[in-house]
């Protein structure tokens, strides 16, 4: 136990500096102060606590894929996407927004597992991934909008592989919510790796819609009417997309992950926003790689609200 809590405390330190979670870079908080990034607390927290070899792997794990991101914004720069696909500033501005906001509610799911990092085995565990591996392919998508070569490094093999498998796993999990969504599912991805000109713009679309479905179907209007009846949570009569949200999440011990799942809707819709957009007027073709990682993107975020409604 020592070695291997040693070892992963390392890993992870290490990592803390670049990661995308981390405020104050350059800057690090001994145990006897008051640390204010996951890295530093789950540091204090592993040499404090004796938290499983395996929670610990997937601490070290995960802070690897959060410095993948990291070096992904960085070799991708906001300021570039209206110049390389003719986004507005507005639509620019939105971007950019919505993945600071992703950043900081993935950083605040892991304040609060670094402050109890026995959530790592509980049943909310699997969910406890889905922030780095998200906010990792957020990013990764907004790279495509500006355009640059597929970078040299920030590409988490970690991060790859759970995507994919979470690709491979998707129709049976929809089809197991309700069979009539595969139908739209497939529809969606054959029109993107089809040849018509606005595959993009459809696949867009799509995914828009199915989202939609899904969420709905996960948080039908009466059982969240009968879980709450705050007035925040209706518009119209009918409940709000964080009503709905909360709804599915309301089982999981950490509050802080509806919160996230909330800014990774809000930052694929804005994505996608932009590149409907941009695409209007694109004339270079999207590479097959570069159309793999918008459907990543699209395929992570459902299966996460999947995994939160038990699916």
């Amino acid at each position: 136990m020592e070695h291997c809590l040693a070892s992963t405390t390392h890993r992870v330190s290490a990592g803390s500096a670049r990661s995308p979670f981390h405020h104050g870079v350059g800057v690090r908080a001994s145990c006897h102060e008051q640390p204010h990034d996951w890295p530093d607390l789950l540091r204090c927290r592993l040499c404090s606590t004796s938290v499983s070899c395996f929670a610990q792997f997937r601490i070290a794990k995960l802070s690897s894929i959060a410095v993948s991101a990291s070096q992904l914004l960085a070799n991708a720069s906001l300021p570039k996407f209206s110049d390389a696909l003719l986004i507005s500033g507005t639509a620019q501005q939105s971007l950019q927004a919505s993945l600071t906001t992703l950043y900081k509610s993935a950083n605040a799911v892991w304040l609060d597992v670094a402050r109890s990092p026995i959530a790592l085995t509980t049943r909310s565990a699997a969910l406890l991934e889905r922030p780095t591996i998200e906010t990792y392919a957020a990013t990764r998508a907004a790279s495509l909008l500006s355009r640059a070569p597929e970078p040299a490094e920030g590409i988490s093999a970690t991060a790859e592989r759970f995507l994919d498998g979470a690709a491979d796993e998707l129709e049976s999990r929809l089809a197991s919510l309700d069979p009539s969504l595969v139908v739209p599912y497939r529809g969606a991805i054959e029109v993107l790796v089809g040849t018509t000109p606005d595959r993009v713009r459809h696949f867009s679309t799509s995914f828009r819609e199915l989202l939609t479905h899904v969420l709905h179907t996960l948080a039908p209007d009466g059982p969240v009417t009968q879980w709450t009846t705050a007035p925040e949570h209706f518009d119209r009569g009918r409940p709000t997309r964080r009503a709905r949200l909360r709804y599915v999440y309301r089982d999981v011990t950490i509050g802080t992950l509806s919160q996230f799942i909330e800014s990774d809707i809000e930052a694929a819709l804005a994505f996608f926003d932009a590149l409907h957009q941009g695409t209007h007027q694109l004339v270079a073709p999207f590479s097959p790689i570069q159309l793999r990682i918008m459907t990543r993107r699209a395929q992570g975020l459902l299966s996460t609200l999947l995994e939160a409604g038990g699916y």
